[in-house]
């Protein structure tokens, strides 16, 4: 349905493919404050130190999803661009096992839609891999179809009228509110 969808169905398809547990770490940037991500600090014997994030897992096999970013503070920015660049933050390394995955909205995507986001700096721009993913409407009839049935009601109604599904914003029903409404009707 949408980019966190798409990151936990990754880290079950890589957990098949290597025979281990991959999980999934979703930190939502947007509602992050820096102590939060950097590590509180503290003082002893007269010198800073930081204590370890939570957010860095050091065992294991996972994705560190770093999920609404261009909605993240700027100085959330320039602390992802150190864990996206050296794998750490503070001193304390994410496990080698461990994948990066940043993801959020444009501030104006390709259909027009305006998001309250914030603009990466060339250096944070320079160290992603940009794709645009927009799904069609036979994709999210396939994937509701798979994950709740063929013969469930709203997927039926779906198939039947799939000009209700829309991806502007400003239409009649979004995939994410189709899936919801599956949910409240289960």
């Amino acid at each position: 349905i949408g980019k966190s969808q798409s990151v936990y169905q990754a880290a079950e398809e890589l957990s098949k493919e290597i025979g281990e547990n991959v999980q999934v770490m979703c930190v939502t940037m947007s509602a992050m404050e820096a102590p939060d991500f950097n590590g509180l600090s503290y003082v002893l014997e007269g010198k800073t130190f930081f204590a370890q994030p939570h957010l860095l897992p050091s065992e294991g096999f996972g994705i560190l999803f770093l999920d609404e970013m261009p909605r993240a503070p700027k100085d959330l920015h320039q602390a992802a661009l150190t864990l996206i660049e050296d794998r750490c933050i503070n001193g304390h390394k994410l496990g080698k096992n461990w994948l990066i995955i940043t993801a959020g909205n444009l501030g104006q995507d390709q259909t027009d839609v305006l998001y309250q986001v914030r603009e990466f700096d060339p250096a944070l721009k320079d160290r992603l891999a940009h794709y645009n993913l927009m799904p069609t409407t036979a994709e999210v009839i396939t994937y509701l179809g798979g994950k709740y049935g063929k013969d469930n009601k709203v997927v039926r109604w779906i198939t039947a009228e799939n000009n209700a599904i829309s991806f502007d914003g400003k239409g009649k029903t979004s995939p994410r509110s189709l899936e919801y409404l599956i949910r409240a009707m289960n």
